[in-house]
């Protein structure tokens, strides 16, 4: 079996101290060391193959320099894919890892994220809301009672815990005014049945739109929405039979809806579409067949088809990137100050054909 390689075995081969082979393999500089010493422990330390012990020194440090994302949705989806790289490229600038730990419970009385950071494997939390839910309630206690650093994302903010949130509000709010721009007086809304925040929010910001300029008119649409696997964008083949009629229903549904405002899309030039679902769209634009020219569709997230693949196609770009960035820095802001607070509600960008962000 081979040794470990330690400290004082690249001590040894650098013909220093322990205490100086320290001091250089951690980036010290308050101590006065040479260059050419400082490169010749590197060199015995590279010859040795050594590996510094980050559990010891997590120990001494009291820090592991890793970050807990708690999140259990799927991290193929463009949305969440995007905040975590936001996330990632901060920490590694700021000398951290990542790790993905889960909301549920996986050992013992307490979730993954909540005993990751008990057992000292990660410093702090940053807890993406599962469909707007937010933090359970006994863990928020539990948060606060402990002083555990944490940043909320995306979970309706928080009035004692540090957030980001996006403000679906103002996004649907822009996008109807933004319609109203390409010349539309009156606008089919569709959203999926059920009834969380983000589609509370972006309701109330379409109908303020509206509201405030009455010329408009707006026919909304609450369609039953498949909430599984299958509102992902991409069909996927290891779907089961029960999933797959249940995506179908979903789709023929709204085949039907469109189907009943077909004849007031073909027959006026200021009647457009507003998805509130980006896994809504291709089955809308398909929906509307051989119309002539095409109505405008718009969608409050972002959709499957590339840019150019419908003539009148336009998304609200949710800053999914820029909010994984932001989380970050609020994270390592707590831990310099545990006292630091902060609530920070990102708007949406520009709307364009092409699609950005989910």
């Amino acid at each position: 079996m081979n040794k470990k390689v330690t400290l004082r075995d690249v001590a040894q081969l650098a013909g220093v101290s322990v205490a100086t082979a320290s001091y250089v393999l951690n980036r010290s500089e308050k101590q006065h060391i040479s260059k050419e010493t400082r490169a010749r422990v590197r060199d015995a330390a590279r010859q040795l193959n050594y590996m510094p012990n980050m559990s010891a020194k997590s120990l001494k440090s009291n820090r592991s320099a890793c970050i807990g994302v708690a999140i259990d949705k799927d991290v193929t989806i463009p949305r969440y894919a995007q905040a975590l790289q936001g996330i990632r490229q901060v920490l590694q600038e700021s000398g951290y890892q990542l790790m993905l730990c889960s909301t549920q419970v996986l050992r013992g009385e307490y979730p993954d994220y909540i005993t990751s950071y008990f057992a000292r494997t990660i410093d702090g939390v940053i807890y993406i809301g599962a469909d707007n839910k937010g933090i359970p309630s006994r863990m928020r206690e539990l948060i606060l009672r402990q002083s555990i650093p944490l940043v909320a994302f995306d979970c309706g903010g928080d009035s004692d815990i540090v957030s980001v949130d996006l403000d679906y509000f103002a996004g649907a709010r822009e996008m109807v005014l933004f319609m109203m721009e390409k010349g539309l007086r009156r606008i089919h809304y569709l959203r999926p049945g059920f009834d969380n925040r983000q589609e509370r929010l972006r309701e109330q910001g379409v109908l303020r739109a509206v509201f405030e300029h009455p010329e408009v008119d707006l026919i909304l649409h609450r369609l039953e929405f498949y909430h599984g696997r299958a509102n992902m964008q991409i069909f996927q083949n290891n779907f089961s039979q029960e999933e797959k009629e249940r995506f179908y229903e979903y789709a023929a549904s709204i085949w039907k809806c469109v189907s009943g405002f077909r004849e007031d899309l073909r027959d006026h030039n200021d009647v457009g579409i507003i998805c509130s679902w980006g896994a809504m769209e291709q089955h809308v634009l398909a929906a509307l067949g051989d119309i002539f020219p095409k109505p405008p569709v718009a969608v409050l997230a972002q959709g499957v088809l590339y840019p150019g693949s419908y003539p009148n196609l336009y998304y609200s770009e949710l800053p999914n990137f820029e909010a994984g960035c932001t989380c970050a820095r609020e994270i390592l802001a707590l831990l310099e100050n545990p006292e630091h607070s902060a609530h920070i509600m990102l708007k949406p960008g520009c709307h364009s054909q092409i699609p950005q962000c989910v």
